[in-house]
């Protein structure tokens, strides 16, 4: 009999479900498509997300909206865990999908219109010359944690011996004049769709 191998640790990581309300269908939820050549999750649907960064932790960043207290009140965690994953989840968001959940500095109401004016900020970001809080603080921004709201929180089953995660979920509309692209080095597929058909898309092995 072989002693059952000790499981992986856990890192924390933040997911945003990034929706939007349809004229014609209602909700729908943004997913993007991991290539099947990665070897964790390879093939598989996502929202955006990922690992906390280190400068995500103790960042010194412009802030609006309910602050790292309340969301360890509803996460049930440590204040500096909460902040770190809230502009981790603002961080992966931007990088991955091109949207950006933060407004003028100088106007706590405002919200960035048109995200794709930054995609020279967001390429250092993915390639890590650049924190987060300074792009926010260089272009005069604030990261509005008021457009997110808590959700769920999953940890990677014991048995997965690539990678674990201790992910925290997180909901968001999409910024009104902005819009999601995927593009970025993880999925080679983006797309809105209903929650409804993207459940019976697994169902179906799609």
């Amino acid at each position: 009999m072989t002693d059952k191998p000790e499981p992986l640790p856990v890192r924390p990581a933040a997911t945003v479900m990034l929706i939007q309300d349809t004229p014609q269908g209602g909700v729908e939820v943004f997913l993007m498509r991991r290539h099947r050549g990665m070897e964790f999750a390879g093939g598989v649907m996502v929202f955006p997300g990922g690992g906390v960064d280190d400068r995500d932790r103790n960042s010194d960043i412009a802030w609006y909206g309910p602050g790292p207290d309340w969301w360890a009140g509803r996460f049930g965690i440590e204040e500096d865990l909460a902040e770190a994953l809230v502009c981790a989840a603002a961080r992966e968001t931007f990088e991955e999908s091109g949207v950006l959940f933060a407004g003028p500095a100088d106007d706590p109401d405002g919200i960035v219109a048109d995200a794709s004016i930054y995609h020279h900020a967001r390429a250092a970001l993915v390639d890590r010359s650049l924190s987060f809080s300074d792009f926010l603080r260089g272009e005069g921004l604030v990261l509005r944690a008021d457009l997110l709201r808590p959700w769920a929180n999953w940890v990677t089953p014991e048995e997965e011996r690539t990678r674990r995660y201790d992910t925290y979920f997180f909901v968001g509309a999409l910024p009104q004049g902005q819009r999601a692209d995927g593009q970025n080095t993880e999925s080679d597929h983006a797309a809105w769709t209903s929650p409804q058909a993207a459940i019976e898309d697994f169902a179906e092995g799609r």
